[in-house]
């Protein structure tokens, strides 16, 4: 049994929370802190863990993470290897790049991510 925790939380210094996280496919993001806790057992893995968080200072930094956080949560334990992982962040970076091209608005919006791959191998 494996029981993983993930928290967003708006910063000190920031006027709303910019944080995404998934847990597999449930994901969490918006204004409020929030929390998932998960009891994960060896038939969930392997599951791909993620945390995004939009580069403050930049507009959009909430669409950013959020954006890229639910593409990686849509890789199912079938679907989680090195090179779709890979393909997920270069595809979702194609999305963002083109949602800037659109609404000039967010121009030059991004987010750090950072992820981990839970399994048995």
């Amino acid at each position: 049994m494996y029981h993983v925790t993930a928290h967003t939380q708006r910063g000190v210094t920031r006027d709303q929370n910019e944080d995404a996280c998934s847990i597999g496919r449930v994901v969490i993001f918006g204004d409020k802190p929030d929390v998932i806790s998960l009891n994960l057992d060896d038939g969930d893995l392997p599951i791909l863990i993620t945390i995004a968080d939009g580069i403050g200072g930049h507009r959009g930094g909430e669409i950013a993470s959020r954006t890229t956080v639910e593409a990686l949560s849509q890789l199912t334990k079938n679907s989680i290897d090195k090179s779709r992982i890979t393909n997920a962040i270069l595809d979702v970076h194609r999305k963002l790049q083109d949602l800037e091209i659109e609404g000039q608005t967010y121009n030059a919006m991004g987010t750090t991510i950072v992820g981990a791959l839970l399994d048995l191998d």
